[in-house]
């Protein structure tokens, strides 16, 4: 003998359709948050955006984008306002080729990272090099910035 349905099985499933939906707008909301010009976590997963190293020291900020398989013509590097804005375009072809089948894939897109910066820099001294595909962006501090910098003294409690 079946026994009884206790609950309808839409009543069941309805928590789970709550939580995916929860769930995805988490990681919307997340990847929108961090500067991705993303509507979906679908689009966020074939966008693609450089890895960056920001490093800071007393006299300048350093930063470090792996640019894989670009050249310096594909990038630019600006600093605007308060921010380093690093951008450019990439496309590749790979072509492969067996005794019974041929494939061809193309893909391109653009990138854009926004790295905001602490305090001011003085980007006359800014230097930019590419090598093997990646990039260094040095930025020095003004020296009025420098001069803000206080160090404290840590007490023993």
């Amino acid at each position: 003998m079946p026994l009884p349905e206790l609950l309808p099985s839409r009543i069941l499933s309805e928590p789970f359709s709550l939580l995916r939906r929860d769930i995805d707008s988490l990681f919307d909301n997340m990847l929108r948050t961090n500067g991705w010009p993303t509507t979906s976590l679908a689009e966020a997963q074939t966008t693609w955006f450089p890895t960056v190293n920001v490093s800071d020291n007393v006299e300048c900020f350093r930063v470090t984008a792996d640019l894989p398989g670009l050249e310096r013509k594909d990038v630019t590097v600006a600093v605007e306002e308060d921010r380093l804005v690093l951008s450019g375009s990439r496309s590749e072809e790979k072509e492969e080729k067996g005794r019974n089948w041929y494939r061809r894939e193309r893909s391109s897109g653009e990138f854009r990272r926004e790295i905001p910066l602490a305090c001011e820099i003085d980007a006359n001294k800014a230097s930019a090099v590419m090598h093997n595909g990646v990039l260094t962006v040095e930025l020095p501090k003004r020296p009025e910035a420098m001069q803000k910098r206080k160090v404290l003294e840590i007490k023993q409690s």
